[in-house]
């Protein structure tokens, strides 16, 4: 048999699902408080679990993500593995030297 406890301050307390379903079925703003109650505990409990308990968790992650973004900053768009497409609003600095390049060039 399944029992529900309830914890107060001095006492413990066992009912069956039938018998509080009864106590609650008499105050139905008790029932709805307590439904609205158990929603937001279920909420805290699945971004308690999405959230990274501590920076130290994420923070090598993100480390490494800034290097890597850092590094390709610094290459060209050819180096990067694409054509002269910058990622920013002007083109690559070495879009006019180098073999095979437009605008030719012997770099």
């Amino acid at each position: 048999m399944a029992l529900i406890r309830v914890r107060l301050n001095k006492a413990t307390l066992y009912f069956t699902p039938q018998e509080l379903t009864g106590l609650l079925a008499k105050d139905p703003a008790l029932w709805t408080k307590a439904i609205k109650r158990g929603k937001a505990v279920l909420r805290q409990r699945q971004a308690e679990q999405r959230a990274p308990k501590h920076i130290g968790e994420i923070l090598p992650d993100v480390l490494e993500e800034i290097k890597r973004r850092a590094e390709r900053a610094g290459k060209c768009c050819y180096e990067r593995g694409g054509g002269h497409q910058s990622a920013f609003s002007r083109g690559c600095p070495g879009e006019e030297e180098g073999p095979g390049r437009p605008g030719g060039g012997k770099g």
